[in-house]
């Protein structure tokens, strides 16, 4: 996978050293500080202005332990999304699919391709929202905002089989090309491309935690 900048940080969220020079960061307020400090666990982020990347990634956190077991410290960084959405490429899906991905409270972490739109911690939408909620795994029919539809497959992306999703992932087809294309065909390609991407990031994060815990 590739990464952000790795912050490492105290127990007050102060940072202590951070891999490429810049100002000192406090991120005592943020999400995963806070999950892998009182959790004492790995834990994943969600979509905070002005706190999160530029580039489209989704934040994780590893706490650090001392000679007594107690939590030092923490260490933070993002794993980017970039990579994944360009695998998108070698898909033979119809034109004007897209890959994307959101938090657990539906801001936008990538929409590849970005059709020149920033859309980056931008809301995915109530009804796409509600639905992505609904179930592990599903799909739904959605206004692609030109006047047509897409069909959208999905999938939830958990830590842990029995928390919470931390984050979504979903494919999304014309709705006009799933009808004139076979629509069960086209739906099990976006499967396979949703469950790739799941694999995928599945891997990172955990290959992540190994590496920032050792």
């Amino acid at each position: 996978p590739q990464y952000g900048e790795l912050h490492l940080v105290d127990t007050r969220g102060t940072t202590i050293a951070c891999s490429s020079p810049g100002a000192a960061e406090n991120f005592s307020k943020i999400k995963h500080f806070k999950d892998a400090l009182t959790g004492r666990t790995f834990a994943s982020g969600e979509y905070t202005p002005g706190s999160s990347p530029e580039r489209p990634g989704m934040a994780y956190a590893c706490p650090v332990f001392g000679e007594l077991g107690e939590v030092a410290g923490v260490l933070m960084s993002t794993v980017l999304l970039e990579s994944y959405g360009r695998q998108f490429d070698l898909r033979r899906l119809p034109r004007n699919s897209f890959v994307g991905a959101c938090d657990r409270n539906g801001a936008f972490l990538l929409r590849y391709p970005a059709e020149g739109k920033d859309l980056l911690g931008a809301p995915v939408g109530e009804t796409m929202l509600s639905a992505l909620r609904s179930a592990p795994e599903g799909a739904l029919t959605q206004p692609d905002g030109n006047g047509g539809q897409h069909v959208v497959a999905f999938r939830q992306v958990r830590l842990e089989d029995a928390q919470a999703p931390y984050m979504y992932v979903f494919a999304g087809i014309p709705h006009q090309a799933a009808l004139e294309q076979a629509q069960e065909g086209m739906l099990r390609s976006a499967a396979v491309l949703i469950f790739s991407l799941v694999l995928a990031l599945a891997v990172a994060w955990r290959m992540g935690g190994r590496t920032v815990a050792r």
